[in-house]
């Protein structure tokens, strides 16, 4: 059993040092993709509104006690405190997978840590807010919260059983690598921005 994992770790390490060195020539692009909101069945539709609600909840709840529960238990949490008017209600979390909420309790270490150089500059800061709308998930891994199927148009995200369609992967060129793509909501819709590295040639 130790054998395997360490193989695991090992796989892991070059497959990291391989793509180091490949993105020594590539550089990245992000494309904005539009989520066809005409082609979205009322299954998709209320799980693109609910998981913005649960990202929200989810970072809210971090932030309301940071020391506690910026680590790898709340990453895992099925249910999280929020406040209502009646008081303290429990949710449940269904739509957020553990990479995307993952992410998002990596953005929270990454704020705090900009806070943290920025008061080392002797810039005065104060502590992170809560958020009465949340707009940015991550979808931190290719073919795991996220996969593009370029052929029909759509992209294949993490909890949703029926691609979305989506206006723009004509830009995309063929021979890129497909790094990583966040989930944004806007006043006019809701889009999918694709970090992808090209060859600088």
């Amino acid at each position: 059993m130790t054998t395997i994992v360490l193989d695991k770790k090992q796989k892991i390490k070059e497959s990291i040092k391989k793509t180091k060195e490949k993105r020594k020539n590539q550089v990245p692009k992000v494309y904005q993709l539009k989520i066809s909101y005409s082609n979205l069945n009322k299954q998709q539709k209320q799980w693109l509104e609910k998981i913005f609600l649960e990202a929200k909840w989810l970072y809210n709840y971090t932030v309301a006690d940071i020391e506690n529960r910026l680590n790898s238990k709340t990453e895992k949490s099925k249910q999280v405190e929020v406040k209502t008017p009646k008081g303290i209600e429990t949710r449940e979390i269904t739509c957020l997978s553990s990479q995307m909420k993952q992410g998002i309790l990596d953005r929270i270490k990454k704020n705090l840590t900009d806070l943290s150089k920025a008061k080392q500059k002797g810039i005065k800061v104060g502590k992170l807010k809560f958020k009465s709308d949340y707009r940015n998930i991550p979808l931190k891994q290719n073919g795991i919260t996220f996969k593009v199927l370029k052929d029909k148009n759509r992209i294949k995200l993490q909890g949703l059983k029926k691609p979305v369609r989506v206006l723009g992967l004509h830009q995309i060129p063929e021979n890129c690598d497909i790094a990583k793509a966040e989930l944004i909501k806007k006043p006019n819709g809701y889009y999918i921005y694709l970090t992808c590295y090209i060859d600088k040639n």
